[in-house]
């Protein structure tokens, strides 16, 4: 009888525990969620023509065409027959605001064949702002998790469902580029910070390793990519951790991408623009990555792997307090997204920042 009402008590705990720890890591209060200036707050009244609203479930379609395969598990390549100019954009850290929706409707107007969303989208408790900002292009767009998008079970769940995805990782090609997208998130529990001991003990890492040597031996694949939220290299923005790497993380993967000649990664989770020279991994001292060329904006077949921020979607910008040695651009001051042409039969990239002003602010041309 006494044990029985004993576990009636411990089942009772257990369950007022976990509603309290699902509020208090949800309050309105807490430092997970961006509390944005109502005067920039996203409302589509504010903007002429018309804009439809999403009234469930984003539409997030699998993008397939003739000279893709869409792979999650094998990394296997479709081999193309008539290679054709395309271009991608790739944008993060969104939020739900009026710099959100210029973002968007920039890269509408420039009409890219893919978007990729580089994590942490509403900043909120649900997504339904933030889907309803991107609809237009969601048909086009594949995505990877930031750290605010797994605040709480429920938000990572709404982003999996959103995208489509059966877990958070994943690869696919598209004519002769393989695109790797990557868990930066996957020790990250609700309320508290990321742990990243152990991670080649990993079913990611291992899934990363396969793959990543599939692509690298296939004769048809010219480019590797890789997309992750967070970054391996950063300048510093003052109080702002966002702009401070993980080592662990960087430790574990940087060598391996090398190993399998990985040629540009793009993150997010700075809230600024930064392009970073053709960098080696440094086994000394991996914070100082060693600079393979240091022209500044044209590069002819690398060894070293490029790292592009774009965490420049919508939400407040950081401001930086120093530049590193190893970035060659770096801004933070326009919103915006960054567009890259794939062309001359596939061999060189052109990459171009817009800003939310249609200026160009910053490109760089890479042939391989």
């Amino acid at each position: 009888m006494y044990q029985l009402m004993y576990l009636l008590l411990l089942v009772f705990l257990m369950i007022f525990s976990i509603q309290f720890f699902v509020h208090y890591a949800l309050s309105a209060n807490d430092k997970g969620f961006f509390q944005v200036p109502e005067e920039q707050f996203f409302n589509p009244s504010d903007y002429d023509g018309e804009y439809s609203l999403s009234s469930g479930d984003g539409n997030y379609s699998q993008l397939q065409s003739k000279d893709e395969s869409y792979n999650d598990d094998s990394g296997q390549v479709t081999d193309s027959i008539n290679f054709h100019s395309f271009k991608f954009a790739l944008v993060g850290d969104w939020g739900c605001t009026k710099n959100t929706l210029k973002t968007v409707n920039l890269i509408q107007k420039h009409n890219p064949d893919i978007v990729f969303d580089l994590g942490d989208t509403s900043y909120k408790k649900d997504i339904k702002c933030w889907t309803d900002i991107v609809k237009p292009i969601s048909n086009r767009m594949k995505a990877v998790l930031g750290n605010h998008d797994v605040m709480s079970p429920s938000l990572s769940i709404q982003h999996m469902k959103n995208f489509g995805l059966d877990k958070p990782y994943y690869s696919f090609d598209y004519d002769n580029i393989h695109y790797l997208m990557i868990d930066s998130e996957a020790s990250y529990f609700p309320g508290s910070d990321p742990d990243f001991s152990d991670l080649k003990d990993t079913a990611q890492y291992r899934f990363v390793e396969n793959d990543l040597s599939k692509a690298h031996n296939n004769s048809n694949i010219k480019w590797i990519f890789v997309m992750s939220h967070r970054q391996f290299y950063s300048s510093l923005c003052g109080e702002h951790d966002s702009c401070e790497p993980i080592k662990k993380f960087r430790d574990t993967y940087h060598p391996l991408f090398e190993k399998y000649g990985v040629d540009l990664i793009f993150s997010g989770h700075a809230h600024n623009y930064q392009r970073t020279y053709p960098l080696l991994y440094n086994e000394v001292n991996s914070s100082e990555p060693i600079i393979e060329d240091k022209s500044n904006t044209e590069y002819t077949s690398k060894k070293g792997m490029f790292q592009v921020i774009v965490g420049t979607g919508g939400i407040d910008l950081d401001g930086f307090s120093n530049q590193e040695p190893f970035v060659a651009y770096q801004q933070d001051t326009n919103y915006g997204f960054l567009n890259i042409d794939v062309v001359d039969q596939g061999n060189t990239l052109l990459g171009q920042y817009y800003s939310n002003t249609g200026k160009i602010v910053d490109a760089f041309k890479i042939t391989k």
